[in-house]
């Protein structure tokens, strides 16, 4: 939480959230990625910020799958 404050003051007009995703969520968003078949998806995650959707989503990628961050903060 720290982290993301200290973003949210160094780059307010960057930031795209006023607190970041909390693990409920996170796990609400994926919740499609649960019951798909088998072909292999592509994910990209706007601002992934902290990583607590990030964390959700690797937990749920298979083989072939693939995941792209863009994050304009650094």
């Amino acid at each position: 939480m720290i982290t993301f404050i200290k973003q949210t003051f160094r780059n307010f007009h960057h930031t795209g959230a006023v607190a970041p995703s909390s693990r409920f969520v996170a796990k609400a968003l994926i919740a499609p990625l649960h019951g798909r078949n088998h072909a292999p998806i592509h994910i990209l995650e706007a601002g992934p910020g902290t990583g607590a959707l990030t964390g959700e989503i690797l937990e749920c990628l298979k083989p072939g799958d693939h995941l792209t961050l863009c994050e304009i903060n650094g």
